[in-house]
């Protein structure tokens, strides 16, 4: 994966409002423009909980539970597009706001590997450094398990966002969010945030991409 030039932010849930500091997030420090992910998928823009060709049809549903700290405002959409040879004409996503710090989403589970997964929030100031946010499943440094705080989050400089999968009825993911102070394209102060599993989640291998000071960022669909 590559980096891609700014550009219109690909709206999920909310628009973004690429100022501010999102409330209830911890902060560190900071500074210029994060590398966004290459975005080769379909540029359709993604509507919450519309269908993939045959999630409809699927019997078998994967109920997810994510317990999200630091961000009781956040959205969290969960994001299929299909494999680099045959995106789906129209990307599945699900989306569910944050309340009381957790998070459900029902997804199909033949789409769970090479999911990925965003952060929006209601106030509209959930960015990662111009970019929207994408949850860090693992670092390449840190075992599936792992315990990930936000001094070694924040250290890293590569990670995948892109799910190994499932094949439960049931999975469950544990995020943590925090905000440092950042620039925005004109050169103003703002803040962006970082969001990653900690305990570190199973990833498709050979997806790693750059990060922003341990966090990442995408423009557009994304593939995995």
């Amino acid at each position: 994966m590559k980096r891609t030039s700014p550009r219109r932010l690909l709206n999920i849930v909310a628009s973004l409002v690429l100022i501010g500091g999102l409330a209830g997030c911890g902060t560190s420090t900071g500074d210029g423009a994060t590398p966004t992910l290459n975005t080769t998928a379909s540029p359709t823009s993604p509507t919450p909980d519309s269908p993939s060709p045959s999630a409809s049809t699927s019997a078998e549903q994967t109920v997810l539970t994510m317990n999200v700290q630091g961000c009781d405002a956040c959205t969290i959409s969960a994001i299929q597009v299909g494999p680099k040879d045959h995106y789906f004409q129209t990307p599945f996503v699900a989306a569910g706001r944050v309340t009381g710090t957790q998070v459900t989403l029902a997804v199909p589970t033949k789409y769970t590997k090479g999911m990925y997964f965003t952060a929006t929030c209601q106030t509209g100031q959930c960015n990662s450094s111009n970019a929207q946010p994408v949850v860090v499943l693992r670092y390449p440094n840190q075992a599936v398990g792992a315990t990930v705080g936000d001094a070694v989050a924040a250290s890293q400089t590569m990670a995948s966002m892109c799910w190994a999968g499932t094949t439960g009825s049931t999975a469950s993911f544990s995020l943590t969010t925090t905000t440092f102070a950042d620039k925005d394209l004109s050169g103003n102060p703002m803040m962006s945030m970082r969001i990653w599993a900690s305990p570190q989640i199973d990833v498709v291998p050979g997806t790693d991409a750059t990060t922003f000071h341990g966090g990442l960022g995408a423009q557009d669909f994304l593939h995995c």
